[in-house]
C-alpha cells in the first residue's frame, strides 16, 4: 500500500489554497462575472472613461460657437440622448443659465464671478465627474458644463449591479471557507486518532489494553501499528507467564506429594529408635532429627497449601463463628507445647462471643502458622500472648512475642511460605492484618471491621 504522510497530506492542501483561492477569482470572472456583464449589454460598448468624456464635451462645445440659443438647446438635448445618464447646463456670456437637463438641476439661475469660482472648487475631483468647455473658440460665449457619476466611469465588468456583486463575494467565501474547514477537518480527524490512541493507552493494573484499528497508512497509523505490535506481545508474555505459573504449580503439588512419603517412613523408624537403647547423644541427635522432620513436614504442607490457594482450589465454607471458643480450642491444643518450651503464656478473651463471617478451619490454620512461628523464632523470648479486642468500629485478635523480630512477608527464609499463607487466607476471609516487628519482639493483628 502506498504510503502518504501527514505533512504530505498537509502539503497538498497548503498548495492547493494557495492555487485555487486567487485563482477562484479569475475563474467566477469568467464562469459567473462575464456572462452576467454580457447579459446586461456591458461589454457590447467601449469604455468611456474621464478622457472620453472630456474629448466629447470639448468637441461639442466648439460647434456650438455662433449658435443661436435654440440650435445650442437641440444639440444639448442630442447629447443627453447619447449619454442619458449625464447632467447638462450651459452658461450664457451673461451669466444666465439657458439650458438644464434635466431641469431640476439645482444651479443658480444667474451666475456671478464667486458663483463661479465656488462651482469649479466643489467640481474639481469630486464625484460626480465634471467636464467645463468654453462655448466657442473663445470665452466670451459662456461655457459648457457636463456632469455624470464616477461609478459610471468604470470598466463594464465593475458597473455589474450590486446583486450580482454580493453573490461573487459569497461565491469566494464559500471556497475560501471550504479550504478552511478542510484544514479543520484534517486536524480534527488528526486529534480524534491520536485522543482514541491515548484512551487505550491508560492500561488499567493487571490489564492488557484492546487493539487499535489502524487504517491509515500515514505516521499515526505507523504508532498504531507499534502500539498494537507491543499489545500482541504483552498477550504472548502474560500467556507464557500463565504457563509458567501453572507448571510451577503443578511441579510444587508433585513434590509436595513425592516429598510426604519418604518423612512418614522416616518419622515411623525415628518412632521406632526411641524404644532402642540410646546414648545420650544418640537421643539428643534422634530428637533434633523429629524436631527437623516436623519442620519440613510443615513447610511441605503449607507449600501445598499456598499453592492450592494460589490456584483457588483450597476449599472455602464461610459461616458465622465465635471466634472466642474458636481460638480458646486452639489454645488447648498449643498450650502444652508452649509450656515445656518454658513460655510465658498470657491469655486475655472476652467473656461475650465475637462473631467473624468467615471459614473456621481456615483461621485455625492461621493461628497454627503463627503460633508455628512463635515457637521457632521467639523462642529466645520465652514469651507468648494472645488476646481479642473489639469496639464499635471493628474487632481483632493480637498475637505478641519478645523474640528477635523478622523482616515482613520474607518469602526467602525458612518462615516465609508459612506467612505466605497466612496473607492469602486472610485476604480470601476480605479481613487485614499487620505486623509490627522488631528486635524487640513481634505483634501481628488480625482485623475485621464492623459492616
Amino acid at each position: 500500500m502506498k504510503s502518504y504522510s501527514l505533512l504530505t497530506k498537509y502539503a497538498v492542501i497548503i498548495i492547493l489554497s494557495l492555487i485555487v483561492v486567487p485563482g477562484t477569482y479569475f475563474i467566477l470572472n469568467f464562469v459567473y462575472l462575464f456572462p452576467v456583464a454580457l447579459s446586461e449589454g456591458l461589454l457590447d460598448e467601449p469604455y468611456k472613461g474621464k478622457s472620453f468624456y472630456e474629448e466629447v464635451v470639448h468637441k461639442e462645445a466648439r460647434q456650438l460657437g455662433n449658435q443661436p440659443n435654440k440650435i445650442i438647446h437641440e444639440r444639448l438635448s442630442a447629447l443627453h440622448k447619447r449619454y442619458p445618464e449625464a447632467r447638462i447646463f450651459w452658461v450664457d456670456e451673461n451669466g444666465q443659465t439657458q439650458t438644464s437637463i434635466p431641469k431640476d438641476i439645482d444651479i443658480p439661475k444667474t451666475w456671478t464671478p464667486a458663483d463661479t469660482v465656488e462651482f469649479m472648487k466643489e467640481s474639481y475631483d469630486s464625484d460626480p465627474f465634471t467636464v467645463v468647455a468654453f462655448i466657442g473658440t473663445g470665452q466670451r460665449e459662456g461655457f459648457l458644463v457636463f456632469q455624470i457619476d464616477q461609478e459610471l466611469l468604470e470598466y463594464p465588468m465593475l458597473q455589474i449591479d450590486d446583486k450580482y456583486r454580493n453573490l461573487y463575494e459569497v461565491l469566494v467565501l464559500a471556497i475560501i471557507g471550504l479550504f478552511f474547514f478542510l484544514s479543520l477537518w484534517f486536524f480534527l480527524k488528526i486529534r480524534k486518532r491520536l485522543k482514541a490512541l491515548s484512551k487505550v493507552m491508560q492500561i488499567k493494573e493487571g490489564k492488557i489494553p484492546n487493539y487499535v484499528d489502524s487504517p491509515a497508512n500515514d505516521e499515526i497509523g505507523e504508532l498504531e501499528k507499534a502500539f498494537n505490535e507491543m499489545v500482541n506481545e504483552l498477550e504472548k508474555a502474560k500467556e507464557r507467564e500463565a504457563e509458567e505459573e501453572r507448571i510451577r504449580r503443578e511441579l510444587m503439588t508433585n513434590l509436595s506429594h513425592d516429598i510426604r512419603t519418604p518423612l512418614t517412613t522416616i518419622r515411623a523408624h525415628g518412632y521406632n529408635l526411641k524404644d532402642e537403647n540410646l546414648t545420650k547423644d544418640g537421643q539428643q541427635s534422634l530428637n533434633i532429627m523429629n524436631d527437623k522432620i516436623s519442620f519440613v513436614s510443615s513447610l511441605i504442607e503449607n507449600l501445598f497449601s499456598y499453592n492450592l490457594l494460589q490456584s483457588g482450589k483450597y476449599r472455602y465454607q464461610p459461616k458465622d463463628v465465635d471466634i472466642v471458643k474458636l481460638l480458646r480450642t486452639v489454645i488447648i491444643q498449643w498450650y502444652p507445647v508452649f509450656e515445656n518450651e518454658g513460655f510465658d503464656i498470657r491469655v486475655h478473651f472476652p467473656e461475650q462471643s465475637v462473631i467473624w463471617y468467615i471459614d473456621s478451619n481456615w483461621l485455625e490454620r492461621i493461628m497454627d502458622n503463627l503460633f508455628q512461628n512463635v515457637k521457632r523464632h521467639a523462642h529466645s523470648g520465652k514469651f507468648f500472648s494472645i488476646s481479642v479486642e473489639s469496639t464499635q468500629a471493628e474487632s481483632m485478635i493480637i498475637i505478641s512475642d519478645k523474640g528477635p523480630g523478622f523482616r515482613e512477608n520474607c518469602m526467602t527464609t525458612e518462615y516465609g511460605i508459612g506467612l505466605g499463607v497466612v496473607d492469602a487466607m486472610v485476604k480470601e476471609m476480605e479481613l487485614a492484618w499487620e505486623i509490627d516487628t522488631s528486635d524487640q519482639g513481634t505483634t501481628i493483628k488480625i482485623i475485621q471491621s464492623s459492616h
